[in-house]
């Protein structure tokens, strides 16, 4: 256990007071850190419909009072919702979940009321002796993605581009499918064996789509949307996918990029690297006494004063990021219209158009090269600085390749 977390065991020490302290000055809010062994400080973290750990640091950055929590009349009260904390339908019984609720709904039901232990434990205020845990193997992000079962519509060679190449954990191989084969939609489908709650998507394109959308399933046969963009110009593509439950993740391609998503003259998609992010551990209640014989002290939550909480800074650039999202979706469709112009262009000047091209594209040929015989042979971040910075980046590089061909 960290020294910090000594610091936090020492706040509880009297936790009489602490409760004492906490409904005489107004409910004044304050942070779980976990106890559980991790690289990086975990806390309870709240978005408004679930709760989970998550990284103390990006949650204080987050700046929306995910991550603090008041006691009123017994009930643990997210700052960033005003929700309380309660087992998911009354669930009552060893491995029972949790999930936010309206207090008001809360405080009628069973399952809202929390007691803090001089242990460090949360203990739920109903029969039994049940205390707050986390079940998982370990806290922070895992990749469902990795080794998983995957399959695609169009594969250029089932040995050297297969499907499983893009969810190898190997940069250096992918999935392609094959050259021309875009006339119709292809589809990328992978599935994780189990539900879980998806976070994000990262993918990395060896040929991007330019319009592409990633659906979700729970059973395998209805798909919900959850994403779509018809102005995809990047290499790497991160898409949110807020915390919606499924067992299968599809990805459906419509249109190549007009100079990234081509090779030998053929439009085609590939994916060099394909994950999915989930929350490693979830929160259930666990028999007080038997939790506390965890080696990694998962059920340990421990109290960190924040004083006061101002959610103005938060919400003033939440207010602008709507005016964010308009200047990259902008920005994308510009770009997207410029490089389906490049290939025309170059009928004038096509030396300037191979040589733009062909940059970064030597490993992708290299790597291709048999694709030529076989003849018809993929929040809690407020700004995604990366995804920005690349745009700016790909814009850039854009703009330079037609200045190059006007000239």
């Amino acid at each position: 256990m960290s020294v910090a977390r000594n610091v936090f065991l020492f706040s509880f020490i009297a936790q009489g007071v602490f409760v004492a302290e906490c409904r005489s000055h107004a409910n004044p809010p304050f942070m779980l850190a976990a106890g559980i062994s991790s690289s990086t400080e975990q806390c309870l973290v709240s978005d408004g419909l679930s709760v989970a750990l998550g990284s103390c640091a990006n949650a204080v950055l987050a700046g929306d009072g995910g991550d603090l929590w008041s006691f009123a009349n017994g009930q643990l009260v997210s700052a960033a919702s005003s929700k309380c904390l309660s087992l998911r339908d009354g669930d009552a019984t060893e491995g029972g979940s949790v999930s936010m609720l309206d207090c008001d709904v809360a405080s009628k039901a069973a399952g809202s009321q929390w007691e803090v232990l001089g242990s460090g434990q949360l203990k739920v205020g109903m029969p039994g002796e049940l205390c707050l845990s986390q079940s998982g193997l370990a806290p922070g992000e895992v990749n469902l993605a990795t080794h998983a079962a995957v399959s695609a519509s169009s594969t250029a060679d089932l040995v050297a581009h297969a499907a499983s190449s893009a969810v190898d954990d190997n940069e250096a191989s992918f999935w392609a499918s094959r050259l021309g084969d875009v006339s119709e939609p292809v589809t990328f489908t992978i599935d994780f064996g189990a539900e879980a709650k998806l976070a994000s998507a990262s993918i990395s394109w060896e040929f991007p789509a330019q319009a592409f959308a990633i659906s979700v399933s729970g059973d395998g046969l209805h798909y919900v949307e959850v994403y779509a963009t018809d102005s995809n110009v990047l290499k790497r593509t991160v898409v949110p996918l807020g915390g919606h439950s499924a067992s299968k993740m599809k990805i459906t391609m419509y249109r190549p990029h007009a100079v990234h998503g081509r090779f030998d003259g053929h439009g085609l998609y590939g994916i060099s690297s394909l994950a999915v992010f989930s929350a490693g551990m979830n929160p259930v209640v666990a028999e007080c006494a038997k939790a506390a014989k965890s080696a990694d002290a998962r059920d340990k939550y421990f109290q960190i004063n924040a004083g006061e909480f101002n959610p103005l800074a938060a919400k003033a650039l939440a207010g602008e990021l709507p005016a964010l999202d308009a200047a990259q979706a902008s920005v994308a469709a510009t770009v997207s219209e410029l490089a389906e112009a490049l290939p025309k262009l170059a009928a004038c000047k096509s030396k300037s158009f191979q040589n733009y091209a062909g940059a970064g594209k030597q490993m992708s040929t290299a790597k291709l090269a048999r694709l030529g015989r076989i003849g018809g042979g993929r929040q809690r971040e407020i700004v995604n600085k990366a995804a920005v910075g690349l745009l700016i980046a790909e814009a850039r590089s854009t703009i330079m390749a037609a200045r190059a061909l006007l000239v």
